[in-house]
């Protein structure tokens, strides 16, 4: 099977291919639901549920292993999910970092820079991302500050 970018869970993986999500068990790619209209470019698990976003798309949508879709407006296109080893879930922008809560979300925009493409946590549980378009492109949400890190100041990534 062909398979699409994966999404991790903390050691578990989730796996995507055009609307359908999949988890491997056994050496063995196992079905898990389809979202049936919407195409997937990136998906993370969180309980039993599945977040996902579709390519340039302004909805962040929850799918439940029963199929049920719940979907949230966000106003700009993410790029990339991510879920910390606290289970807060985050989405990069082309505006800013958002963080995703119950019931609604936190913007961190950054003025600093635009079109963040990667998020990662530090073994410090501070909030790592990038960006393509500045020469110092590595950035860090620490205490709910946006920080830049140079490249002279080399950072240690959870795995």
């Amino acid at each position: 099977m062909s398979v699409g970018n994966m999404g991790t869970r903390h050691h578990e993986l989730v796996y995507y291919r055009n609307d359908s999500i999949f988890e491997q068990s056994n050496d063995k790619f196992q079905f898990v639901v389809s979202t049936e209209k919407h195409i997937i470019s990136k998906v993370v698990r969180r309980g039993n549920k599945y977040f996902y976003i579709g390519p340039f798309d302004n909805y962040l949508r929850c799918i439940s292993v029963k199929g049920v879709v719940d979907s949230s407006y966000v106003g700009c296109a993410m790029n990339f999910l991510f879920l910390d080893k606290n289970s807060n879930l985050w989405a990069s922008t082309e505006v800013g970092l958002l963080q995703f809560f119950d019931n609604g979300f936190s913007n961190y925009p950054t003025s600093q820079l635009n079109a963040i493409w990667s998020i990662s946590e530090d073994k410090n549980h501070n909030i790592l991302f990038g960006s393509y378009y500045k020469p110092d492109s590595l950035w860090v949400l620490k205490n709910k500050r946006v920080q830049s890190i140079k490249n002279n100041n080399p950072v240690s990534v959870a795995s």
